[in-house]
């Protein structure tokens, strides 16, 4: 996970900036502040435990809905999440090298 953070913190802000606005973003201010405090805060190492990625989801759905899990409901979350995980997990970093390839 910290090659993944060294990766970032190596990204070219004014390059990043660009590619956003010719993606139509042409306010990035929001979007590079979420990303600085993405990078500062290192949030990925919260969800090295798979149960962790389960917790935050509930959190995210309980702005929602009081309560949008049963403790069985968020039980079989974390199943499925490792499942895809152990799907993912040999074949993810195809997506990156996908990306470069468009970049050069």
């Amino acid at each position: 996970m910290d090659d993944f953070y060294s990766h970032l913190n190596q990204v070219d802000i004014d390059k990043l900036t660009a590619f956003l606005n010719y993606s139509g973003l042409t306010d990035t201010s929001r979007f590079l502040k979420f990303f600085a405090d993405f990078k500062s805060h290192a949030y990925l190492h919260t969800y090295a435990e798979t149960a962790q990625i389960s917790y935050a989801l509930k959190r995210v759905c309980m702005r929602i809905w009081k309560d949008p899990f049963t403790p069985a409901q968020e039980e079989a979350m974390t199943a499925v999440l490792l499942q895809y995980r152990d799907l993912l997990k040999d074949d993810f970093m195809l997506i990156f090298n996908d990306v470069e390839l468009l970049l050069n």
